[in-house]
């Protein structure tokens, strides 16, 4: 096999450095560049290839035998005491981090490959096994690492390094038609919806949870998740008792139309669904007479896999986001929406392989309901890995978290928002896209910084004038200029320059001695109003 020339620069560099992270798209051949990594280092010893699912276990070793290596396959299923005489006898071993972890005392391998490493985090099995054993060579793979994670997979793995931006990578990674499908509820379900949201805004930890939880399943996954989750004995049937008779009537399936409706516009040869309940899931694909894959719970992976391969509609769970391996798909459908960026890189993994093929993306969303925020905080937090070539600014409107733009007529903090019945994650995507598309501007104050609607910001002066009284010089670097002075002198230099596109300030605080600080404003300075309360704020 001749490698492509960002899988020789991923090797190489896994070569060199011998600890690192590679991260590249979905479906770029992640897999065959272990493989070429552990080919290069088997006279060092014996490997370990760690993947998250029996299924990947199964795909990972039909790769390596097809590369002319000779690994071994070790499930949890094989009873111990056979197991320890497999890992005596490979030298290279496929398995999952939990067969690992608990075959550890006869890991003695020197070389570690572990695929979908984002999940060597907490208390997960891959994160167990290398804080228990340590080894010479380790190389993790992952389309997506997490800011919050990285500092920790990074000390458990190595140097993370992306490989998104090279030039030979662009002509394997296929461009698409992207497209969203409203499916709105009706005016019942709406209704019940609009009910459980006035319920969590008033409540507090875990009964806001639940809340949330009950308007995800009816808005993501639809009246069938909601019902089967209120049929049980559970807290959230409890809570949601007095919905009973509503939740009864609503429908079953709000996005059917909408997925019908794609399925008869687009010309497609293989389509994939993502659906994250099950029970929605299993409807779905009976429905349409589609193979179903549902993970570890289901009984005949071979089987489920095979139907993979000869029906052209696969609907799937979250097991069908990591590894699944459906090169001839061209039409991906997002049931399901997700806010977790790595689900949402992974899902379309699963059309990034390059054919002749014109290939698609079809999300569908349920307006003014969490369904919308879930998508626009993943859109949010994928944008420089994945373009979904969608102008998403009008779902902004359409989605729940718009109601904060409206609210910041008055300067509040996130505190302030939070004490209002907003989530961290709806205050972020809110804050977030109002400030990147000029809405919402913010200043600094004692209490943190105050986010207001733009078109009001003189209330934050009248508000709060205390923070708006300059007292120190500042020192600004821009248009590979520094321009350094008091208020007055910078005003007067940069409302010449306007529209600023973010501004970072020095502020030279002088007392007994020179103390500096620096404030920095995000947002695009578009008029000499905004530039002096700009500056008055940072120079108080």
């Amino acid at each position: 096999m001749i490698l492509r020339e960002y899988q020789k620069k991923a090797v190489s560099i896994a070569l060199e450095k011998k600890k690192c992270v590679i991260v590249l798209p979905t479906g770029t051949g992640k897999t065959i560049i272990g493989a070429y990594f552990v080919k290069n280092l088997l006279d060092k010893g014996k490997a370990i290839i760690v993947v998250p699912t029996r299924i990947l276990v199964e795909q990972t070793y039909n790769v390596y035998k097809s590369l002319g290596l000779n690994p071994t396959k070790i499930y949890g299923i094989i009873p111990k005491s056979k197991r320890a005489n497999l890992w005596k006898k490979a030298k290279i071993a496929i398995t999952t981090p939990e067969t690992a972890y608990f075959d550890k005392e006869y890991i003695d391998h020197d070389i570690i490959v572990l695929d979908e490493c984002h999940h060597a985090i907490g208390n997960d099995y891959y994160a167990k096994l290398l804080r228990e054993k340590e080894f010479e060579y380790k190389l993790g793979l992952s389309a997506f690492i997490p800011k919050k994670y990285r500092k920790e997979i990074e000390s458990l793995i190595g140097e993370i390094i992306e490989l998104y931006d090279e030039p030979s990578l662009k002509k394997y990674i296929p461009n698409w038609i992207g497209d969203i499908y409203e499916a709105p509820l009706n005016k019942l379900e709406y209704q019940l919806y609009k009910e459980i949201e006035e319920l969590k805004r008033k409540s507090k930890g875990s009964k806001r949870l639940i809340y949330s939880l009950a308007l995800k399943y009816l808005a993501t996954d639809g009246g069938l998740a909601l019902k089967e989750s209120v049929s049980k004995n559970n807290i959230l049937s409890k809570i949601l008792s007095p919905f009973k008779d509503k939740i009864e009537k609503i429908r079953d399936l709000h996005k059917w139309d909408a997925l019908k409706s794609i399925l008869d516009t687009y010309e497609f040869e293989k389509a994939i669904i993502f659906i994250d309940r099950v029970i929605v899931a299993k409807r779905v694909a009976q429905s349409l007479d589609a193979a179903l894959i549902i993970g570890k719970k289901h009984k005949n992976i071979a089987q489920s896999l095979k139907e993979a391969k000869e029906k052209n509609i696969i609907v799937a769970t979250s097991a069908g986001e990591e590894g699944l391996d459906l090169p001839s798909a061209d039409l991906l459908i997002v049931w399901s929406q997700t806010s977790n960026p790595i689900r949402f890189i992974q899902r379309h993994g699963r059309i990034m392989r390059p054919t002749k093929m014109l290939k698609f993306v079809t999300y569908i969303v349920t307006p003014y309901t969490i369904d919308v925020d879930l998508f626009l905080s993943a859109v949010l937090k994928v944008s420089k890995y994945v373009d979904i070539n969608i102008n998403v600014k009008n779902y902004f409107k359409k989605s729940s978290v718009h109601q904060i733009i409206n609210l910041l007529t008055e300067p509040l903090t996130k505190d302030m928002l939070k004490q209002l019945g907003f989530t961290d994650n709806e205050i972020n995507i809110a804050l977030k896209y109002g400030i990147e598309n000029g809405d919402i501007v913010y200043f600094y104050s004692p209490f943190g910084k105050l986010y207001i609607n733009k078109d009001f910001m003189y209330m934050v002066e009248r508000r709060y004038p205390t923070i708006f009284i300059p007292k120190w010089e500042g020192k600004i670097k821009i248009n590979n200029k520094t321009i350094k002075g008091d208020y007055q002198k910078l005003y007067e230099k940069l409302s010449n320059m306007i529209p600023i596109k973010g501004l970072k300030i020095t502020v030279i605080k002088k007392k007994d001695i020179i103390e500096y600080d620096w404030r920095s404003y995000n947002y695009t300075i578009d008029s000499k109003p905004l530039l002096r309360l700009v500056l008055r704020n940072a120079l108080s």
